[in-house]
């Protein structure tokens, strides 16, 4: 179980801000990748995993159905555990 970091970010974030704050489950790990918002921002390279992390609906969105689920793929940064 992870949590979203809910920080704002300065520009461009691969980080929807529909799921900052929102608990989720991590369903799925991705291989080592360039973390996105350094590279974009600055010469530094780091290397970390992205996860496919599945939300309630219901928790994201007023009136979502709790039958139904969202998954969105986020790096590490992003993540707490919980």
């Amino acid at each position: 179980a992870v949590v979203v970091v809910a920080r704002p970010t300065p520009g461009h974030t691969r980080c929807p801000a529909y799921v900052r704050g929102q608990p989720g489950v991590v369903r799925r790990v991705y291989p080592l990748a360039y973390y996105p918002e350094l590279r974009a921002h600055s010469t530094v390279k780091r290397r970390e995993h992205s996860y496919a992390v599945e939300f309630a609906a219901s928790a994201l969105w007023a009136g979502g159905d709790a039958r139904q689920s969202v998954l969105v793929e986020l790096f590490e940064s992003y993540l707490e555990a919980r």
